[in-house]
């Protein structure tokens, strides 16, 4: 064979041909994360860092189970009982009236114990947890379905980066998702048919899924409830749907003969694991009693629910300032209620999905959404089945935002999505599947929302200023809104000094009568509140520093001074 033959044939130049190729496919992934990082965040790098995604409020109180969490990893002193933070003070067992957020602390500590600030490894932090939901996302679309590259960074870009997701960066407990991928990976290797041409997984990698399953489930727990809750739920309402097939039910019988001793002492091990927490949120709802069920029904997704987009969409925005399309602006001007994918996202889902209905996973997951439409959804006569899940569903009762559900449904639009991409007419056809993209990509675009960093660190610096380290405790009288209160938390962790205010998802029974329902200047807690409830406490009035907000702008300086106590009752070590 001459030269000129063999140099035109395949073998020849086939090795370089794969070298050649090889870097792109291998950079797809990480330049789609890129972008997606880059086009929602980039608001924090153009400022230099001076402004954080979300805002002043919730996001700051996550923020500070965050840092107290890591404080707890240093064996700070104030911060050496977990259970026990310094607020509310001397309340015990507050770290249970809300979600603990310590499963999410390896993802931040590490940025802390480099010497970033607190405030910078947040910053740090968010993208750090979506850039590994997205990653883990991927890999479990690739290894469980054997889709194309371009089909899996697609999908993987919906579930970690979807409008509705990104929405919830004022209350990033409800943003990362990461160990929710985790689990439906760890399941997915275990219950699931491997792709065609890939062999089946042994038994020793099973035990492994298997491990990595109870501990992403634990750690999400450990994080944040409503995520967990929601893989528990669908996970329990999954299994009563896939049990009506005989195949499936074959499956399980089979599954648990052969690994049913396995499968025992997992669900002993996650038992064991979760049993702490479960203990302390127990203690917690004896104290603060069960969420009525009006107030849950309340906030349950409307129809107009799941199909509404975030008012920060770029895309869909304007529709916010349509009254005719909202109906009721004092229910959709809700954050909670805004779960809505965009028309072009929602109808390539459905197509993706419907082109893959052969596969029984495929219904299974299809029939348990619309399940779980049908139970969450609040009807336009008011008439709701969550009641029976409230009733009958151990933990329901702690949901009370119903309508958060609709963050589930971004697993099955990207299943969707994938499952669309990856059709033998579209899959190797670049400028399809790039246009396909980018609309995608624009619907879920979002304005990311955020709090100006100087202004409110100068009211926590002026705050730990007027606060005496002498003093057992402080109280701040704040006359300028409930934000107030992240700001005295956050105080007491620069100062060291405990606050009695707080605010968390759950309150102190006897501390209610200090929230404000005024926001004009006051000289104290409403009807003596702070008195009583330092007398049902036993805490010594004069140990106690007392201070007040002079003047209610948040956007200028603020002027912390300090209060007396009553005549009656000493002299204060404030004074």
């Amino acid at each position: 064979m001459s030269f000129r033959e063999v140099s035109r044939s395949r073998s020849f130049f086939s090795p370089f041909r794969a070298r050649r190729k090889r870097p792109l496919s291998a950079w797809l992934p990480a330049a789609t994360l890129v972008f997606g990082l880059a086009s929602f965040f980039y608001p924090v790098v153009t400022e230099g860092f001076g402004v954080v995604p979300g805002g002043p409020g919730d996001t700051r109180l996550v923020h500070f189970s965050l840092e107290h969490a890591h404080r707890f990893l240093d064996r700070r002193p104030l911060h050496r009982d977990f259970w026990n933070p310094p607020i509310y003070y001397p309340q015990r067992n507050v770290a249970a009236y809300t979600d603990t957020m310590i499963g999410f602390t390896p993802f931040y500590s590490p940025y802390r114990w480099l010497g970033a600030s607190p405030t910078t490894a947040y910053q740090l932090w968010l993208p750090t947890l979506l850039a590994l939901t997205f990653i883990v996302a991927y890999r479990a679309l690739r290894r469980l379905f054997g889709v194309h590259r371009f089909a899996a960074c697609a999908g993987a870009y919906l579930f970690a980066f979807a409008g509705p997701r990104l929405f919830n960066v004022v209350h990033p407990q409800m943003l990362p998702w990461l160990y929710w991928a985790l689990a439906c990976l760890a399941a997915g290797h275990l219950l699931l048919d491997p792709p065609i041409g890939r062999p089946e997984i042994p038994m020793k990698r099973r035990r492994l899924w298997l491990a990595v399953l109870v501990m992403a489930l634990v750690g999400q727990a450990y994080g944040a409830f409503y995520p967990f809750f929601f893989f528990v739920f669908l996970a329990g309402l999954g299994t009563l749907v896939a049990m009506t097939s005989s195949d499936a039910r074959t499956r399980a019988r089979r599954l648990w003969a052969d690994e049913g001793p396995a499968w025992a002492l997992a669900a002993a091990t996650g038992a064991l694991l979760l049993a702490p927490l479960a203990k302390r949120y127990l203690l917690a709802a004896e104290k603060v009693g069960s969420r009525p069920l009006e107030s849950i029904i309340n906030l349950s997704p409307r129809l107009l629910s799941w199909w509404l987009p975030p008012p920060t969409s770029r895309f869909y925005g304007d529709i916010w300032r349509w009254p005719e399309v909202l109906g009721a602006p004092d229910i959709f001007g809700d954050r909670a209620f805004a779960h809505g994918l965009g028309l072009l996202t929602t109808l390539i889902a459905i197509a993706g999905l419907w082109s893959r209905r052969h596969r029984p996973a495929v219904r299974w997951i299809a029939a348990t959404t619309a399940i779980l439409i049908v139970l969450a959804t609040r009807w336009p006569n008011g008439a709701s089945l969550w009641v029976g899940v409230y009733e009958w569903v151990p933990g329901a009762s702690a949901v009370r935002v119903v309508a958060r559900f609709g963050q589930c449904l971004i697993l099955p639009a990207a299943l969707g999505i994938t499952f669309f991409l990856d059709r033998p007419t579209i899959r190797n056809r670049l400028w399809p599947m790039l246009l396909v993209f980018l609309a995608l990509a624009a619907e879920q675009s979002q304005v990311m929302r955020s709090w100006n960093l100087e202004e409110v660190d100068a009211r926590v610096d002026a705050i730990v200023q007027a606060v005496d380290p002498g003093c057992r405790a402080f109280y701040l009288d704040w006359s300028g809104g409930p934000v107030f209160e992240e700001d005295a938390m956050w105080a007491a962790l620069v100062s060291g000094v405990p606050t009695i205010n707080g605010r968390y998802g759950n309150t102190p029974p006897s501390w209610h009568p200090m929230r404000r329902k005024s926001r004009q200047p006051s000289s104290g807690p409403p009807d003596g509140a702070l008195e009583a409830w330092l007398q049902h406490h036993g805490v010594d009035p004069r140990e106690v520093c007392r201070l007040g907000i002079a003047g209610s702008d948040l956007a200028g300086s603020t002027e912390v001074i300090r209060r007396p106590p009553p005549a009656d009752q000493g002299t204060s070590c404030a004074d």
